[in-house]
């Protein structure tokens, strides 16, 4: 597999949807690429769109073909251990945007279902291939860590602040959990609140501990009056540094010279198809992460808030 040229089918056509067709068309024809021998066969979207240089699909089509090797899915959270699933029964590799379902049951199926297939299955997260959070992993390893804490406030986009659809506010903000747990090597949940104030309008944090009894902090949430999007984040190490976005920002200008963060992890996934890579420490992480989203969730019961 590492010399063949591997067809990869993009699911869904929104935000990320494009970023990867961007990366995929732009490798392809570049003459010193990053990734190389990757084809976008085509894209799999419900909405009539068109996108310059990419095929449209039905997923009938992408799953059928025998030149299309990998499903990209990069839907609303509903629908990515449906789709992945069915990638996963037809012998295809998947990357499935995170989270990769919606309940830690669901993704343990989807990797058992996977290792019976023989094939890859892979959750994104380009927080953790961040620069910013790389360099921050090493402030840590150096220092030690006393506390975490991260915030995420946006608007609601249609399908995001429902629950139904995206997964209980700790699986669809599982990103800032899952950089807890790579800095940390292990958390575990404490104490969780869920508010809801209004239509499409609610806060949700949840406290965890590390390992060397670190105090971590994750806060979400969706408010119709802010505009754009709103994340902080900040770090006490272990000799009483505080870094935060203002003297440590974890996102910087895109660099030209290096791959952008959706390439780096659509890298990622490729080497794990071509056997560069052992996938077992993404399969952990994606799992670990899920058991504290739910044990979180769970807790809020406590506070009456839910």
């Amino acid at each position: 597999m590492s010399s063949d040229v591997l067809g990869l089918v993009v699911v869904g056509v929104g935000l990320a949807g494009k970023f990867r067709i961007k990366d995929i068309l732009k490798e392809a024809t570049s003459e010193k690429p990053f990734l190389k021998n990757v084809k976008l066969v085509g894209y799999v979207s419900r909405r009539q769109v068109e996108v310059e240089g990419a095929q449209p699909l039905t997923m009938e089509e992408a799953l059928a073909r025998s030149d299309v090797h990998a499903l990209l899915i990069c839907t609303e959270n509903e629908h990515h251990e449906r789709l992945a699933r069915q990638a996963i029964e037809a012998g295809k590799h998947v990357l499935v945007e995170y989270p990769l379902a919606l309940t830690v049951d669901g993704a343990k199926s989807l990797f058992s279902l996977a290792q019976e297939k023989g094939v890859i299955c892979y959750e994104e997260d380009i927080l953790l291939v961040l620069d910013g959070h790389l360099k921050l992993k090493e402030q840590v390893k150096e220092k030690g860590l006393k506390s975490f804490q991260r915030t995420v406030i946006g608007k609601p986009n249609g399908w995001i602040e429902d629950i139904q659809r995206s997964g209980n506010p700790f699986v669809s903000g599982i990103s800032s959990i899952q950089a807890a747990i790579d800095l940390c090597g292990d958390v575990t949940a404490t104490a969780a609140s869920f508010d809801v104030k209004g239509p499409k309008h609610w806060n949700a944090v949840g406290k965890m501990t590390g390992p060397n009894k670190e105090s971590l902090t994750i806060e979400f949430g969706r408010d119709p009056e802010i505009v754009g999007r709103n994340t902080s984040y900040s770090v006490t190490l272990g000799d009483d540094t505080v870094l935060d976005d203002k003297n440590f920002p974890l996102f910087g200008a895109p660099d030209p010279t290096k791959p952008g963060l959706f390439l780096v992890d659509l890298m990622i996934f490729v080497s794990l198809i071509r056997g560069e890579t052992e996938i077992k420490k993404y399969q952990t992480m994606t799992l670990k992460g899920l058991e504290v989203a739910e044990k979180l969730f769970t807790l809020t019961s406590a506070t009456g808030n839910k």
